[in-house]
């Protein structure tokens, strides 16, 4: 199941993506992928008032709904089916600059350099820990890939203006 907090709705942003529709979302756009009710909709209520939230149930559901407006990933570790780190490692093939956050109640699933190493993590968070620092990471992360998304859309308009002056 994919949700979003606010109107807009995933079907909108695909469908304007796949229109070539390269306006900037009103608000930025994170996804949260947990299998937990719970947590979805509490981060959901904690960032919907500043972000455009996108909640998937399953690594599988979020990993397809990642796409090119998306400014940060709050990722669960452990989930049936795949796990957050084989999750976090498909969307870094499609997204290799796109902050994730594993956001897990299981701190030591794995050694931390280990997930440092492998999977290069924006930051873990631990469940139940302190949320203010998941605000302000989430936030940070925001900032720093809507630059990233921004300066793309710039490339591709000044290349295209640049291809379309040398016919």
């Amino acid at each position: 199941m994919i949700s979003r907090r606010s109107s807009p709705g995933l079907e909108n942003a695909l469908s304007n993506r796949a229109r070539g529709n390269d306006a900037t979302p009103e608000r930025p756009v994170i996804l949260v992928i947990d299998d937990d009710k719970a947590s979805r909709e509490s981060l959901s209520f904690i960032f919907g008032d500043q972000y455009e939230v996108i909640t998937c149930i399953s690594a599988k559901k979020g990993v397809a709904a990642v796409h090119e407006d998306v400014c940060a990933v709050i990722l669960d570790v452990r989930m049936p089916e795949q796990d957050g780190f084989s999750a976090c490692d498909e969307i870094r093939r499609s997204f290799p600059d796109m902050p994730i956050i594993f956001y897990s109640a299981y701190q030591s699933a794995k050694d931390p350099l280990d997930i440092i190493n492998d999977h290069h993590p924006f930051a873990y968070v631990v469940k139940g820990g302190d949320l203010q620092r998941l605000v302000k990471l989430v936030g940070l992360a925001v900032q720093i890939q809507s630059i990233i998304v921004r300066n793309r859309k710039l490339i591709r308009r000044l290349q295209a203006a640049k291809d379309a002056a040398s016919k």
